[in-house]
């Protein structure tokens, strides 16, 4: 059985949609946001309720895993597709998704964000007549194999979380799915183009190179903001550790998007944890931080004030 140590607080936005059936592992909120569309009236909007709820009943109803879940154990994710373009009628649609992992930290109420990942070139076909047919093993369409595909990253992330390299299994899932979608046309799962995509993102964590950063995703979380309440010195050494760890992998590929994604994921948190810290301790994560995440060192500045 999978164990998280606190209860989950179920976030719930300002959203158009929420489903009400219970999840299997995830507790995923699905938005469509078609406030962008020329045409959003009547029977469009039907379309976008439609597409929501059975994008929701897809992500909240399919059983992810061999792992048992109690309904306290769900994983928190959120995403929200802005459509930009598209023919409701002829089913054909463009648009930008933002993904959000959340996770508890233990013994708080806070959630953290695991993940925040927007990829804005996400282009798809949807008809409410339209299955969701997914498999793993096999391409179906764009959607079914974005919504797949982001299951198993929520299960990477927060397997990763809890364990060194837990989420083992659930990233070679997504390479798998990812590889198999190589004759969509969709520019989200393809290696040209914006390296800011979900084929970027699975293609590192794939990369057994990158690996220390998912392996800092372990001990940043569970031996850093888990053990924060009782051990704030400890802790922030150990996240200290992982920023060091950080910068090797930035010597070599400090385009990675996965290390990039972190800094934009954990930024503000970081300036957080630091600003009670030590002297010393504050100087290092800010040095650390200015060279890994040069374009958010007036942000960092606070550290020193």
């Amino acid at each position: 059985m999978k164990i998280h140590y606190v209860l989950f607080s179920i976030f719930i936005g300002n959203i158009l949609f929420v489903s009400p059936l219970k999840a299997q592992e995830l507790n995923c909120t699905v938005v469509v946001n078609s406030k962008n569309m020329a045409t959003n009236q009547g029977a469009e909007q039907a379309v976008y309720a439609t597409m929501q709820q059975a994008m929701a009943e897809f992500m909240n109803t399919r059983k992810w895993t061999r792992e048992e879940f109690r309904t306290e154990e769900k994983i928190n994710c959120r995403l929200e597709f802005t459509l930009l373009e598209g023919n409701p009628s002829a089913g054909t649609f463009s648009s930008a998704v933002q993904f959000t992992i959340t996770r508890p930290v233990y013994a708080t109420n806070y959630d953290t964000n695991l993940l925040l990942f927007i990829d804005k070139g996400f282009s798809f076909k949807y008809l409410p007549s339209q299955p969701f047919d997914f498999n793993e093993n096999a391409y179906f369409n764009d959607l079914s194999t974005l919504l797949g595909l982001c299951a198993n990253l929520v299960l990477a992330y927060d397997f990763d979380s809890f364990t060194k390299s837990g989420g083992t299994t659930y990233v070679e899932k997504c390479f798998n799915i990812m590889n198999n979608a190589q004759s969509s046309s969709s520019g989200s799962f393809r290696s040209s183009g914006d390296n800011r995509n979900f084929y970027s993102l699975v293609e590192n964590l794939q990369n057994a190179q990158l690996l220390p950063i998912r392996e800092g995703i372990y001990k940043y979380h569970r031996l850093g903001l888990d053990i924060f309440l009782e051990k704030p010195l400890e802790a922030r050494n150990n996240i200290l550790e992982v920023l060091k760890e950080m910068e090797k992998i930035y010597a070599i590929r400090a385009d990675a998007v996965v290390l990039n994604t972190f800094f934009d994921t954990k930024s503000n948190e970081i300036i957080s944890l630091f600003k009670g810290a030590t002297a010393d301790q504050k100087q290092k994560a800010y040095d650390l931080l200015v060279r890994l995440d040069p374009i958010k060192s007036s942000q960092y500045a606070q550290l020193l004030n």
